[in-house]
């Protein structure tokens, strides 16, 4: 899915597009858009930064990515400055270009779906930041 709409007016395939309904339609926890700095094991440069995050995972940009499939360690506080990290173990569902930093710092997207979700998220989520819409083309 681009920025702004479904990936259809791109010219996807059906097949393609059939896919990304029903990922969107399997997100059921609501998503937050909450940009903090994360630390990565499995990438290069060690460090990105959160794009959106719920209790099941979270989306990051990056300068660099990891295969999807790929198990991945990330290590983050919420808020940024609260006294204790977080470590949450996930794996790469979707790795995508970053549209809106194409040759900056970040260009790169990368969806971590955790291993298991992290209910008491939520909380601190909710203080932090307000949901994202899912139709709204953030992810």
């Amino acid at each position: 899915m681009t920025e702004g709409g479904p990936s259809h007016a791109r010219g996807a395939s059906l097949a393609e597009r059939d896919t990304e309904y029903l990922t969107l339609e399997r997100r059921s926890d609501a998503r937050y858009a909450l940009w903090l700095p994360v630390r990565v094991d499995a990438l290069e440069e060690g460090v990105a930064v959160s794009h959106n995050i719920s209790t099941r995972g979270l989306l990051l940009v990056a300068a660099s990515t990891v295969e999807v499939g790929a198990s991945i360690s990330v290590t983050f506080r919420i808020p940024a400055d609260a006294p204790q990290e977080r470590t949450v173990i996930g794996h790469v569902i979707r790795v995508e270009r970053n549209e809106a930093d194409p040759l900056g710092l970040w260009p790169h997207r990368m969806a971590i779906q955790f291993d298991e979700p992290v209910p008491e998220l939520e909380p601190m989520l909710e203080e932090a930041e307000s949901p994202v819409s899912v139709r709204a083309g953030t992810r």
